[in-house]
């Protein structure tokens, strides 16, 4: 009986397509045996000791009884705990999850299904024949009569639910293609329950880590003092720049900062290729984050999910934009409040909807890295103990490095790492790294910084003569 409780967690994890549970309950079907044979030989050893006491028990058989049943089961009861433990643990270390091609998981569902029914039918007969004569007497007319509605009621059953939406998905309705789509947008949202890096392991962007600092951190932090100056929890920080800029380390530090949820968005976690299903994505994604009490939500590329309004784009987006705006509009920041960062390298094509206060209401600029930057990002590189380099390199590279990005120093370092492995090198020198910036390209950030200047300007302006 005890073997019903894996096998049954098994199923219901089939049919929720939840990898991480089935691969769970699988291991802890693997450990039945071991959990069974270690039972019985603790019981053993209980039995023998209280059948030891002999006199005891004669005058108390019940209460001996009534012992050895209760100690039984706490063994029992402490294995299986155990046994979960252990799947628990192995599960989640070794595997993180995965779900089926949404055709693969119908025929799977089904199949689970239609076991179940037949199942149900064949106890029905079996405890029927087992009971006649013990319990009850029918006639033999009366026993077929019970069996053959037995068997119409399961290919009945059988029959509806393969007009539901069998193997080949069937007539579905408009309510499971909904349920359907907001589970396969659901799956594809990224999540990191607790992101591991912090505002030191980035370096730089000192005035927009203390910008977040202000806008984000304390008021979370500091709750009943936000609201006695009239702050509010949570908020939306726009974060724009050339790319490679370490715009998505900073969102996922400010997570690691705050031990939250880290949920990262992108178009291709949206725009799907039928009519609606678009803004079905934005729902259930947001019906995802809504489960969470405090999360970090970041939406990368933010131009190409939500592009002005006021430009020729498609209608399917125009609605996706409008979804967005409904979900930020009708998030309650009392019981759920989530800090929102987007990021963008030309945040002239986002629609100006998002950039007024209670969405995006904090730009910040986040740009190349100055020379210090530059030397420390180096200076993290070189010094891993592994290979040594010669003195003052970092600073030698970081002269050298002006209009980089952190992504074209990073790769930049791992072309030095190459071309020594290469030439098995035992250090690096200025000499290699001289000869490799001569061929290193880094990505040319000049021209979107000057357009990114005029539009701050723009913006300016437009604030000015707003207020007058």
């Amino acid at each position: 009986m005890l073997l019903c409780i894996p096998v049954r967690g098994v199923i219901l994890r089939l049919k929720a397509n939840d990898g991480l549970g089935i691969v769970q309950y699988a291991i802890l079907f693997l450990l039945y045996p071991v959990v069974a044979r270690m039972s019985s030989v603790v019981a053993g050893k209980v039995n023998a000791g209280l059948s030891s006491h002999a006199a005891n028990a004669a005058n108390h058989p019940y209460a001996m009884h009534v012992a050895v049943a209760l100690v039984n089961g706490a063994v029992i009861a402490v294995m299986l705990l155990a046994a979960f433990a252990v799947a628990a643990v192995v599960s989640s270390s070794l595997f993180r999850s995965f779900a089926m091609p949404a055709k693969v998981h119908r025929i799977v569902s089904y199949a689970l299904e239609v076991f179940a029914r037949i199942l149900v039918f064949f106890y029905c007969v079996a405890f029927m024949r087992y009971c006649d004569g013990r319990f009850f007497n029918v006639s033999t007319a009366v026993k077929v009569l019970l069996v053959l509605a037995f068997g119409a009621a399961v290919v009945l059953s059988i029959r509806w639910i393969g007009k539901r939406g069998g193997p080949a998905g069937g007539s579905r309705t408009s309510e499971d293609s909904d349920a359907g789509a907001d589970q396969d947008a659901t799956r594809r949202i990224r999540v990191e329950k607790r992101p591991s890096v912090k505002f030191s392991d980035v370096i730089g962007m000192d005035d927009a880590k203390e910008q977040i600092r202000l806008r984000l951190v304390e008021p979370l932090r500091n709750p009943q003092k936000a609201k006695m100056y009239g702050l509010s929890v949570g908020g939306g920080v726009l974060l724009y720049g050339p790319p490679g800029t370490g715009k998505t380390m900073l969102a996922r530090a400010l997570a690691g900062e705050l031990n939250l949820p880290f949920f990262m968005i992108t178009s291709s976690d949206v725009f799907g290729k039928y009519v609606g299903e678009s803004a079905r994505n934005m729902r259930a994604i947001f019906a995802e984050i809504r489960k969470t009490p405090f999360s970090v939500v970041f939406i990368d590329e933010l131009e190409s999910l939500f592009p002005s309004r006021a430009t020729d784009v498609h209608e399917s987006t125009r609605k996706v934009i409008s979804v967005l705006l409904q979900e930020l509009d009708g998030l309650d920041k009392a019981k759920n409040p989530i800090l929102l960062l987007g990021a963008t390298n030309v945040p002239w094509m986002v629609d100006e909807a998002f950039l007024r206060p209670g969405r995006f209401d904090v730009c910040l600029y986040i740009g190349l890295p100055d020379f210090e930057a530059r030397r420390y990002m180096m200076y993290r590189a070189l010094d891993t103990g592994k290979v040594s380099y010669e003195t003052g390199l970092d600073i030698y590279i970081a002269r050298r490095t002006e209009g980089f990005s952190g992504a074209d120093l990073k790769g930049f370092f791992e072309k030095m790492q190459q071309d020594a492995f290469k030439r098995r090198l035992p250090y690096y020198t200025c000499a290699q790294a001289d000869e490799l910036l001569a061929s290193f390209e880094p990505s040319k950030a000049g021209d979107l910084i000057e357009h990114i200047k005029i539009w701050e300007k723009t913006r300016h302006a437009n604030a000015s003569s707003h207020w007058g």
